[in-house]
């Protein structure tokens, strides 16, 4: 067993390295200690531990938590990673948070990133460090395929001229896509 699999370590110095989630009505809390991800459940019980080893042991400058899906974002300097909770099968927790968070998806800024937040139901992203970006998460194939059945639909019937073309493809190519930039000049 390696030494990060049982002793957390401390937070990351600024109050924007730890967060309370929740998933499922079960509220959590992460915290960046180093390059790791900490979670624990609300009674401080130490839930995982995700290695910052795949990551080239950088150091985490913020993370963020979904209080509606769970979801973790966590910016290791210009990239941020995206991690889900995935329910466990076979478990024996007193903490009831039945979940092991796992990498579902990062995007890259071209500055470092040095704040995160999500929208309420975890499907937008606001990156901040000298750019401020909005994240908007990918259509699922399920809801594009919807989107164009219903785009056929209006245009047989004649309600829809000119804009057949189908607005969700443009999301189609990553789990996140780049959605409004603001530029931001310190003073």
């Amino acid at each position: 067993m390696n030494c990060h699999q049982i002793l957390s370590g401390a937070c990351n110095a600024g109050d924007r390295c730890y967060a309370v989630g929740s998933v499922e009505g079960i509220s959590f809390t992460a915290y960046a200690a180093g390059c790791n991800i900490v979670i624990l459940a609300s009674n401080f019980e130490r839930v995982q531990i995700i290695p910052g080893a795949v990551h080239n042991y950088i150091r985490i400058s913020c993370l963020d938590c979904s209080t509606d899906t769970g979801k973790i974002a966590a910016a290791y300097e210009n990239q941020v990673c995206i991690f889900e909770p995935t329910p466990l099968i076979h478990s024996t927790c007193s903490h009831q948070l039945e979940y092991r968070w796992v990498q579902t998806g990062s995007l890259t800024t071209e500055s470092n990133i040095s704040s995160l937040s999500w929208n309420l139901e975890g499907t937008r992203l606001l990156t901040g460090g000298e750019l401020l970006q909005l994240w908007h998460q990918n259509i699922t194939p399920f809801q594009e395929e919807h989107m164009m059945k219903i785009n056929r639909l209006r245009t047989q019937e004649g309600v829809v001229t000119g804009h057949e073309e189908n607005t969700s493809n443009i999301l189609q190519d990553c789990e996140f896509c780049h959605f409004k930039e603001v530029h931001v000049k310190c003073v």
